[in-house]
C-alpha cells in the first residue's frame, strides 16, 4: 500500500494545475543522487528499488495520458511534467539490474516517452530522445559507421530489438515530416534511415512488418511533401530521391491505392513553385508509372488522370512549360505505342492541346506586351502554325484518331475517321482490345475535348475568314485531320453508351453547351475541306434532334447556318449556299 507522501505525489501527478511539482517529486527522489558515492550500491540500490519503484511505475503510468490532455497554454506545467516523467525513466534505470525485466525494458520505456512528445507535438524534443535512445542501443549492438545498430548477418534476429529499432525509425521520419529545418542534410539522414532500417523489417513477423512498412511509408510521404515546400532546392538530385524513395514505399505498402494521391500531392506543392522547379513533375510522373507498373493490366487509368490533373494545371503555367510539357508526354507515348496503344493516343492528344494552350499564352503576352486587349479566342492561324510544327504528334503512326471504337456487348461503332456512317456494325477487334479500349474511352475522350475544344472556338469565330481563305496542301491536311477530330469527338459524345446523362446532372448541361461548338466547327471545315459532307450532315440532324439540345444551342446552330449561307450568298458561291440552306432546312423540321 502506497504511504501517504506517495499517494499526495500520485494525486498531484493526476490533478496539479499548477507549477512547482517537479521541485517535489525531485526532492523525493534525491536518494538516487547517492547511488554512485555509495560503498555499498548493490544494497543501496535494492533498497531504493523496494521503496520507490512503486512510485515510479505509477508515475510512468500517469504521465503519458495526463501530459497530452494539458493545454498547449500551460508551458511551465508541461515542461516541468516531462522533466519528472525523464527522472522517473533515469531512477527507473539506475536500479532495474534489480528488478525482474526483459533486458530490453528500458529502451521501450523511453520510446513511450518519445510517443508522448509527439502527441504533444513536440517532435524537435521527440526527435532528440530518438537520437539518443539509439545511442544507447549501440551498447545491445555494434554501430559501425552508421545511424542504426549493425544487425547480425546469418545469426538469429532478435524480434524484440527489431521491433525496436524501426520503432524509432518511424518515429525520426514522423518528426522529419513536421520539421521546419530548410538544411539538405537533414533529409538526407531520413534517406540513410529508410536504407538502414530495411534489414531490420527483415527480422519482424507479417503482421509487424505490414504495421510498421504502413507507417514509414505513410511519414516518408509527409517528409516528402514536406521537404518540397522549402523550395528553393540546392540538390536536384534529393529532390528526385526523395520523391522516388516515398512513391517506391508507398508502392510496396498495404496502402499502394494511395499512391495516386501522394503524387498528385506532390505535383500540387510543384505547382505552386517557380518554373524551375516545374520540371521535377515529369521525374514524379515517371517514378509514379514505374511503380504502378502502367504497362500493365488496367494500371494505367491512375497514370493517365495524374496527367489529365498535370494538364490542367498547365494552363494556369507559362507558355515555355507547356511547350516542354506537351514534348515530354509525346515522347512518353513513344513508348507505349507498340503494346498500350490507348495510353499512346491520350497521351500524344494531350500533347497537342498542350502546345495549343502555350500557344495560346504566348497570344496573350504579346497582346499585353503590345498593350491591346485580348479577345480570348486565339487566332485560328496561330494554332494551325503550331500543328503544322509539330505534326508528328497528330498525324504519326498509329493513326491518332483510329485507335478507338464505340463499343458496347453486341456491337460497336469505330471512332475511325474511315468510317462514313454512324450506325453501329459488328465489333471486329479482339475481346482483350475491346476490353481496353472501354477501360480508357473516357480518358480518350476527355483528351480529344482537351484538343478540340480551342480549336473549334476558334474555328466558329473565323469562320467567314476561313471559308474563304487559299491553303497549301499540307494546311489542307491538317485541317482535314482537325475536321477529323471534331467529327470523332461528335461520334463518341452522341453514341457511346459510356456517355449517356440525366437532364439534372453536370455532364448533361456540358453537353448542351459544347456539342453545338463541335457540330458548327466540324460543319465549317467539312465545306472548307471539301470532305465529310454527308456526315456533317448527319452529325447536325442528331444534335438538333437530341433530348439535350437547349433552346440557346438550337438558335445558335440555325443562326450560325444562317449567317454562313448569307455570307456565302453574298460572296456567289451557290454551292456552299445550297449546303448551309439545306442543313437550315433540316434543323427546322
Amino acid at each position: 500500500m502506497a504511504s501517504p507522501i506517495e499517494a499526495s505525489l500520485v494525486s498531484k501527478l493526476k490533478t496539479s494545475d499548477s507549477p512547482g511539482i517537479y521541485a517535489i517529486i525531485s526532492d523525493y527522489l534525491r536518494p538516487f543522487s547517492d547511488i554512485k558515492s555509495s560503498e555499498n550500491e548493490k544494497t543501496l540500490i535494492r533498497t531504493l528499488a523496494k521503496r520507490f519503484v512503486p512510485f515510479i511505475n505509477s508515475s510512468l503510468s500517469i504521465l503519458p495520458k495526463r501530459i497530452p490532455e494539458i493545454s498547449n497554454s500551460n508551458e511551465v506545467l508541461i515542461r516541468e511534467l516531462f522533466q519528472v516523467y525523464i527522472l522517473c525513466l533515469n531512477c527507473l534505470e539506475a536500479v532495474c539490474s534489480q528488478l525482474d525485466s526483459k533486458p530490453l525494458t528500458m529502451h521501450f520505456l523511453r520510446l513511450r516517452l518519445i510517443r508522448c512528445y509527439e502527441s504533444c507535438r513536440r517532435f524537435h524534443e521527440a526527435e532528440a530522445e530518438g537520437f539518443k535512445l539509439l545511442e544507447r542501443l549501440h551498447e545491445v549492438k555494434s554501430k559501425g559507421k552508421k545511424i542504426l545498430p549493425e544487425i547480425d548477418k546469418g545469426g538469429a534476429v532478435d524480434k524484440d530489438l527489431s521491433s525496436l529499432v524501426v520503432d524509432i525509425v518511424v518515429s525520426l521520419v514522423k518528426c522529419a515530416s513536421m520539421a521546419s529545418v530548410k538544411d539538405d542534410g537533414y533529409f538526407r539522414r531520413v534517406l540513410h534511415l529508410m536504407d538502414e532500417v530495411r534489414p531490420w523489417l527483415g527480422g519482424l513477423d507479417s503482421n509487424s512488418y505490414e504495421k510498421f512498412h504502413k507507417a514509414l511509408a505513410y511519414h516518408l510521404g509527409k517528409c516528402a511533401l514536406n521537404f518540397l515546400e522549402k523550395a528553393p532546392f540546392s540538390d536536384k538530385d534529393l529532390v528526385i530521391t526523395l520523391c522516388r524513395t516515398a512513391l517506391n514505399e508507398y508502392a510496396k505498402s498495404s496502402f499502394k491505392d494511395q499512391l495516386f494521391k501522394i503524387a498528385q500531392k506532390m505535383c500540387s506543392i510543384l505547382f505552386t513553385l517557380d518554373e524551375n522547379n516545374l520540371l521535377y513533375i515529369m521525374d514524379i510522373l515517371d517514378c509514379f508509372a514505374c511503380e504502378n507498373k502502367v504497362d500493365k493490366g488496367n494500371a494505367g487509368v491512375e497514370f493517365i488522370e495524374l496527367v489529365y490533373y498535370c494538364v490542367l494545371k498547365c494552363q494556369t503555367a507559362n507558355a515555355s512549360f507547356c511547350h516542354t510539357f506537351a514534348t515530354y508526354l509525346n515522347k512518353t507515348a513513344e513508348h507505349y505505342k507498340q503494346f498500350m496503344k490507348p495510353l499512346n493516343s491520350i497521351l500524344r492528344l494531350y500533347a497537342a492541346g498542350l502546345l495549343l494552350v502555350s500557344c495560346k499564352l504566348k497570344s496573350k503576352l504579346k497582346s499585353g506586351a503590345e498593350g491591346l486587349a485580348s479577345s480570348g479566342t486565339t487566332k485560328f492561324e496561330c494554332f494551325m502554325g503550331t500543328l503544322l510544327e509539330n505534326k508528328k504528334i497528330l498525324q504519326s503512326s498509329p493513326p491518332l484518331l483510329g485507335s478507338f471504337h464505340i463499343c458496347s456487348r453486341s456491337s460497336c461503332m469505330s471512332s475511325s475517321v474511315e468510317d462514313q456512317q454512324f450506325d453501329g456494325h459488328t465489333c471486329t477487334q479482339s475481346a482483350s482490345d475491346c476490353e481496353a479500349v472501354t477501360t480508357y474511352q473516357s480518358f480518350y475522350v476527355e483528351a480529344l475535348n482537351f484538343l478540340c475544344l480551342p480549336l473549334a472556338k476558334s474555328v466558329n469565330s473565323e469562320r467567314k475568314q476561313l471559308l474563304t481563305e487559299k491553303n497549301d496542301a499540307s494546311t489542307m491536311t491538317m485541317l482535314s485531320t482537325v475536321e477529323d477530330a471534331f467529327h470523332a469527338l461528335c461520334q463518341f459524345i452522341l453514341y457511346s453508351p459510356s456517355f449517356t446523362f440525366e437532364k439534372d446532372d453536370d455532364g448533361f448541361a456540358e453537353k448542351s453547351r459544347t456539342m453545338p461548338c463541335f457540330t458548327l466547327a466540324a460543319f465549317t471545315l467539312s465545306i472548307r475541306t471539301n470532305r465529310k459532307l454527308q456526315e456533317s450532315k448527319q452529325l447536325i440532324k442528331h444534335v438538333i434532334a437530341s433530348k439535350w439540345i437547349d433552346s440557346d444551342g438550337l438558335k445558335y446552330i440555325i443562326n450560325c447556318l444562317f449567317n454562313t449561307a448569307l455570307f456565302f450568298y453574298k460572296n456567289k458561291q451557290p454551292e456552299e449556299v445550297f449546303h448551309s440552306v439545306f442543313y437550315l432546312k433540316s434543323s427546322m423540321q
